[in-house]
Formats: structure tokens, C-alpha cells, sequence
């Protein structure tokens, strides 16, 4: 599994770094300073990551976006602990705690880059330590397997 160990000193290293390079734009553009930081945390981290998972995110990119019915709902949460299906019915959440916020912060961020590699992406609430997710399937007007599978591999990367 994939340690959020590292990246508090990876991330000071890097923005060290970025300081060295591009001053003005470290110091000033909080905006590029944080694609880069995106772009070279997805070389690192990611990579890594969706290895550990067997390019569970190549295949959740291909899932068909239908509906589950309540039964297939059901069976969903049985096999997620933790996951609990959101007051309508029509998405499942989970509260993630941290020890930290940097920890907090390093699961968003190997989450936020698998999410794109899968092109599937979860609705999210942080605060210092704690991270609350939300998946549901806009298109399918509701939970699909698309979010069981991207259910499965956050709890991976705890």
C-alpha cells in the first residue's frame, strides 16, 4: 500500500526547489505552483500508485456509467465497509481521518491524480485532518459501478 509518509518532505523539497528556480512564480502564482506541484506529485506518487493497483484506473476508465439497481447498491455497500449511501440514495460517502492534514493531503492528492487517469472524479469536503467523499455518476443519475470501483481503490491507498 501506498504511504502518505513521504510527502510532507517531499513536497518542502520540492517547493524549495521551485522557490530556486522560479522565485516570482513560487512566491507569487499559487496557481502554477500548484499544477506543477500536480504534475511532479503524478510522476511520483501516482505512477506508483496505480502500479500497486494493476492499472485498476486504465480499467475503471472503461466501466459502463449505468445505473446500479438497489440490489446491486446493497451488495456495493456490503463489501465496503465504511461506505454508507448518502440520504437520496443516489450516491455513496465515506469520512477519511487522518492523523494530520499533510497525511489528509497526500491522500487527496494520489486521489485527485487517480481520479484523473480513471476520468472519474469525486465530489470532496477537507478539513485539516479529516476528508469527507462523495461518488456518484452524474450521467447515470446515481451510483454505477464506476463508483464502487473508484470506492475500492481509495480505501486501497489508505
Amino acid at each position: 500500500m501506498y504511504s502518505a509518509e513521504p510527502l510532507p518532505h517531499f513536497v518542502d523539497e520540492y517547493l524549495a526547489y521551485l522557490y530556486e528556480v522560479h522565485p516570482t512564480t513560487a512566491a507569487f502564482d499559487g496557481v502554477h505552483l500548484h499544477d506543477d506541484l500536480l504534475e511532479d506529485l503524478g510522476r511520483q506518487a501516482i505512477d506508483g500508485q496505480a502500479r500497486a493497483l494493476g492499472g485498476f484506473a486504465r480499467r475503471l476508465a472503461a466501466i459502463d456509467p449505468a445505473r446500479l439497481t438497489d440490489t446491486e447498491t446493497t451488495a456495493v455497500l456490503a463489501r465496503l465497509p465504511g461506505w454508507t449511501l448518502r440520504a437520496d440514495g443516489l450516491a455513496l460517502t465515506r469520512t477519511f481521518k487522518f492523523a494530520d492534514f499533510s497525511q489528509a493531503f497526500g491522500f487527496m492528492t494520489r486521489a485527485a491524480l487517480y481520479a484523473e487517469k480513471a476520468d472519474h472524479h469525486p465530489e470532496w469536503f477537507n478539513v485539516y485532518n479529516r476528508v469527507d467523499v462523495t461518488l456518484t455518476t452524474h450521467d447515470a443519475g446515481g451510483i454505477s459501478a464506476r463508483d464502487a470501483a473508484m470506492a475500492e481503490a481509495l480505501d486501497a491507498m489508505l
